[in-house]
């Protein structure tokens, strides 16, 4: 993860309590120019990103058991 993905990552998990709509004032100001601004300023959108992103760097890591039918 990228130092900004991180930064918002540790505030998503350990003080974001899901409800706000809004960054805090501190945050916004560290990560404003790494986040495009569709995603910018919204927590579960940023979570998204973030997620997708770690989704498609670790798709080899990610495997699906077989299951019978």
């Amino acid at each position: 993860m990228e130092p900004h993905e991180r930064l918002v990552a540790r505030w998503l998990t350990e003080e974001w309590d899901g409800e706000d709509q809004e960054l805090p004032k501190w945050l916004k100001k560290h990560v404003w120019l790494n986040f495009t601004m569709r995603d910018f300023g919204k927590p579960h959108s940023m979570a998204r990103a973030i997620c997708l992103k770690l989704l498609e760097n670790h798709k080899n890591e990610i495997s699906m058991q077989s299951t019978k039918i």
